[in-house]
């Protein structure tokens, strides 16, 4: 054969109507001949496919997901332009922050220097000077060690007769313990809210010339978290009884659990689960957001079953937000289960390149859903209004997408055992659970928020891997619930950590008011006295 062989795109619709007209013009021979080879194409394309999108998922795993944009859809009635959205859309800044940018720097009220309010102004001789509402500002960067030290030498005093020594009293700042709350908050926040890895701040410090071993990064953060579990027990409480509950959990390991497993016969390891896993719950209260954090052997639906235990008797069902994966309901406790159209999504945009026109048309109608979601956000109206909303406008486009699902098999567009056929099936399978948003007022559209809540975790991961113990762990988990919860709620998570742990006792005597959300209330409605 000599020269290019033309590429032809051919429909399946097209190919059987070929097959339709062939069988009217040539023998039942000739034409099992064509039906076969047609088949054979229609079997290899298929092949082709199924083998392109797993490369494609190999990738995806190997090298991260790209980002899921595809082309906007045709404006039509009250849907905006690309030449308005464009134009709606928030400028970008110059990469500069203003002081009002730096809520945690150390301000200084500088006087000037030769004049002050009642003057005479000295350029034109006749008025007075005032104060200004608004000073001018300069800010000033510097730098120290993450974990600093003072050296305080005590001066010493020997008696030349008796030989008794004297030594001169340590100042105030000095402190009554070596190391400070704030540099154990440090530690914890580098670790577990920013994924550096204690041994990386070990060699740091020592550079810096401040030795600060991993052994005693341990000691010191997990006595922090001793004092700090009765917020973590209050988290726990309050996230129990969130009428949104958003699921979803990645895999972790635990070094201790993997040599226990190794020590066990394969016999019986082969009957026990032996995957280690962290599940992120992130649960909307009426106060604020709440993320936690769970790290062992049990998938996210047995986590959020124990949670659920912690729950007032007479209270509702919750919402539960998830994918749908069978191993994140919680079995024996009644939720409203709702599935996440991000992950619905995503299995049609994986086929984009196989079948562009079918999954433009799918994406373009679920990116209507989102914007009305966004539009219903952005009015911010309460959940009833928001799922009347989405009710006289997403609940046309949803009924449009289930007729082309359906009309696909009916008409015999797709194939059934084809990826298409399977993304379709999957949203047909799932339906109740992907439209709860229409139906129960509060019930998200997908569960994005809870994947950022998991990445602190992932974060985490890449750095130190894993954790060496069950109880390593568990401080872990802690932390990064309270550091990421203060981040969902805007608190300064160093500031509320270090308030939390010069006042250990009356976080234990009250620990419902000292919440990333309410703390600076607590606060201020007296001066504590330090107690730790």
């Amino acid at each position: 054969m000599s020269g290019k062989i033309p590429k032809l795109t051919v429909s399946l619709q097209e190919l059987d109507e070929v097959l339709e007209r062939i069988k009217v013009l040539t023998s039942e021979d000739d034409y099992q001949i064509v039906h076969a080879l047609v088949s054979s194409y229609r079997y290899l394309s298929e092949a082709y496919h199924a083998s392109r999108q797993s490369i494609t998922k190999l990738l995806r795993m190997v090298f991260g997901p790209k980002t899921e944009k595809c082309a906007p859809d045709r404006p039509s009635g009250d849907e905006p332009s690309r030449q308005e959205a464009s134009s709606s859309k928030k400028k970008k800044g110059h990469g500069r922050n203003g002081a009002d940018k730096y809520p945690g720097a150390d301000r200084v009220s500088v006087s000037h220097e030769s004049l002050k309010a009642g003057d005479h102004c000295p350029g034109c001789r006749r008025g007075k000077l005032y104060c200004m509402n608004s000073p001018a500002e300069l800010v000033s960067l510097y730098s120290s060690a993450p974990v600093d030290a003072t050296v305080h030498e005590l001066e010493r005093l020997r008696c030349s007769g008796c030989q008794q020594v004297f030594t001169a009293q340590p100042p105030p700042e000095a402190g009554t313990r070596k190391y400070d709350e704030s540099a154990a908050v440090m530690m914890a926040l580098l670790k577990y809210g920013s994924g550096f890895p204690a041994y990386r701040l070990a060699a740091l410090q020592r550079n810096l010339g401040i030795p600060l071993p991993e052994s005693t990064q341990w000691d010191v953060v997990s006595s922090l978290a001793q004092e700090l579990a009765p917020i973590w027990d209050s988290l726990l409480s309050q996230a129990a009884n969130a009428q949104v509950l958003h699921t979803d959990d990645t895999n972790a390991q635990i070094l201790q659990r993997t040599r226990e497993l190794q020590a066990i016969p394969q016999e019986e390891r082969n009957r026990s689960r032996t995957g280690t896993f962290t599940t992120a719950v992130m649960a909307q209260t009426a106060k604020g957001r709440i993320a936690l954090y769970f790290t062992g052997a049990q998938h996210a639906g047995e986590n959020l079953r124990e949670l659920l235990d912690r729950r007032d008797a007479g209270t509702s069902p919750p919402v539960q937000m998830s994918d749908a994966l069978s191993r994140n309901i919680p079995t024996g406790f009644q939720v409203i289960l709702c599935n996440c159209l991000t992950h619905c999504r995503r299995n049609y945009f994986e086929l984009l390149s196989s079948f562009p026109q079918e999954v433009q048309y799918v994406i373009d109608l679920l990116g209507k859903v989102y914007r009305n979601d966004q539009e219903a956000c952005d009015r911010q109206i309460d959940d009833r209004q928001r799922q009347a909303y989405h009710r006289r406008h997403s609940k046309p486009v949803m009924r449009q997408l289930s007729r082309w699902m359906e009309q696909q098999f009916l008409e015999k567009s797709v194939e059934p055992n084809s990826s298409l056929g399977k993304a379709i099936a999957y949203t047909r399978t799932h339906w109740k659970q992907l439209t709860q948003f229409l139906r129960v007022p509060g019930a998200p559209v997908d569960n994005s928020i809870c994947e950022q809540v998991i990445k602190k975790f992932v974060l985490f991961r890449k750095g130190s891997l894993f954790y060496k113990t069950r109880k390593g762990a568990a401080v872990g988990d802690l932390f990064m619930s309270i550091i990421h919860t203060c981040e969902l709620n805007k608190a300064n998570p160093f500031a509320y950590l270090t308030a939390a742990a010069k006042h250990p006792r009356l976080i234990a005597a009250a620990p419902e008011l000292w919440m990333p959300w309410n703390y600076q209330k607590a606060l201020a409605a007296e001066t504590f006295p330090d107690s730790s």
